[in-house]
């Protein structure tokens, strides 16, 4: 559902010299998507050395049989050159994957350079957790071969941080060429990484949480949180309260800016993100519901209409899925919608409407929500600008809307309407 916030950010950028690179931007870029049935499940060995145990500490719903990993590949040339404003706030716009591509036929005078090219890449980025180089056209069309260097060593001791592709060419009598068949296998090895890694980030939020601490891997603080403190209360920022963490703010200071609105919140709303990065909505929902509450309680607005945002993503997800009861899940929230028209529902109210039409509603109501507060200050208008086309994509594509198109019409023009939007 393009509703959802899952994808996992790949940047894929050319090392050396090489002309091919779009071709091969277009190549890579092909693999959207991954079914999870596709992967191998990993493993953890107990340390007695007994019977092996499936790791799935923190993911307690994740289903390995159902759902798919979605990919967003983006161009070195055409997204900014190091993090974003938001990205301890969605922990879907962090880079988490750096993709060097070589054309080896014109590898010869920079090989030597090639890890040099990958760090200075993700020392921009530092949310990278995985480094990976494709080599194209090995030994084809290289006019010697002995001057031709062999192909650079692995630059870590993951043995498949390089991966040489074969030659473009049809498998068998189908249509798949071996090059997507090289580059879904990579990449299936790829993703269970990922989603181990993002699992022990899940696992490391909790612990702090029990200890009362900041997570390390997320600082949840941000420049929109300055902005707000100082549209807010504008004596903050004259006074120098407002802490910003671009500005390396120490720890004593975030913690006690953070301990006036309770951070609890903020993590368990992180925890959702990830969660739905990984696809396990079920988990994502649960968090988003403990976080929505704290974030209220608190008067925590940013960060409670992210959880709401989240919490709407959550429910589609669970219905793309179809395999878990909405009724029973979320029976108690459906009961408590606004009631609308006989003329939208053929009902006086939603208890005719199907399961799945009520919970779609229901997601429309936590994202409008979420707007409501997004709309309270210029300072969110990129958030409302991005919320409001999600709502618009919703509609667009669930077959449970009711006046699908007034309602794509109505969220789209809203978009275009934000206060803020030209500035920034």
């Amino acid at each position: 559902n393009a509703f959802v916030i899952i994808v996992l950010k790949v940047l894929v950028i050319p090392v050396g010299n090489n002309s091919l690179f779009d071709a091969h931007f277009q190549v890579v870029s092909r693999l959207r998507e991954i079914p999870f049935f596709e992967l191998n499940r990993p493993q953890i060995l107990p340390s007695n050395g007994g019977t092996s145990k499936i790791l799935t500490s923190s993911l307690k719903h994740i289903n390995w049989s159902q759902g798919n990993l979605r990919f967003e590949y983006l161009r070195y040339d055409r997204v900014l050159l190091g993090p974003g404003d938001l990205d301890n706030f969605q922990s879907s716009k962090r880079v988490l994957m750096i993709m060097g591509i070589i054309n080896y036929a014109e590898i010869a005078e920079t090989a030597q350079k090639v890890e040099e090219e990958l760090d200075y890449y993700s020392r921009r980025h530092p949310n990278i957790i995985l480094r990976r180089i494709f080599v194209f056209n090995y030994f084809v069309d290289v006019p010697n071969r002995l001057t031709t260097p062999l192909p650079p060593k692995s630059f870590s001791k993951d043995p498949s941080s390089v991966v040489v592709f074969p030659p473009e060419g049809v498998c068998g009598e189908g249509e798949v060429t071996m090059v997507d068949v090289h580059l879904k296998e990579v990449m299936c090895h790829a993703a269970v990484k990922l989603i181990e890694s993002l699992e022990k980030q899940i696992n490391h939020c909790e612990e702090a949480r029990i200890a009362n601490n900041l997570p390390v891997c997320a600082p949840l603080t941000t420049s929109h949180d300055d902005m707000e403190d100082a549209d807010g209360n504008p004596s903050n920022a004259s006074s120098g309260s407002v802490v910003s963490s671009s500005f390396g703010a120490t720890a004593a200071k975030l913690h006690k800016r953070l301990y006036n609105k309770g951070f609890a919140g903020r993590i368990h709303k992180w925890m959702g993100d990830l969660c739905m990065q990984v696809c396990s909505p079920l988990d994502s929902w649960e968090y988003y519901n403990l976080a929505i509450s704290e974030c209220r309680l608190m008067g925590d607005s940013l960060w409670l209409a992210g959880a709401l945002d989240g919490y709407a993503s959550a429910v589609l997800l669970l219905m793309s899925m179809q395999i878990f009861d909405l009724e029973d899940l979320l029976g108690k929230e459906l009961k408590h919608l606004t009631p609308i028209s006989e003329e939208m529902s053929g009902a006086v109210d939603g208890s005719e409407q199907t399961v799945e039409a009520r919970s779609l509603r229901l997601a429309e109501e936590k994202g409008c929500e979420a707007l409501a507060i997004y709309g309270r200050s210029a300072v969110f208008c990129v958030l409302e600008v991005e919320c409001s086309l999600r709502m618009a994509k919703m509609h667009e594509t669930s077959p449970w809307s009711c006046d699908r198109e007034q309602k794509v019409l109505e969220y789209v023009l809203k978009a275009t309407s934000v206060q803020g939007l030209s500035s920034q």
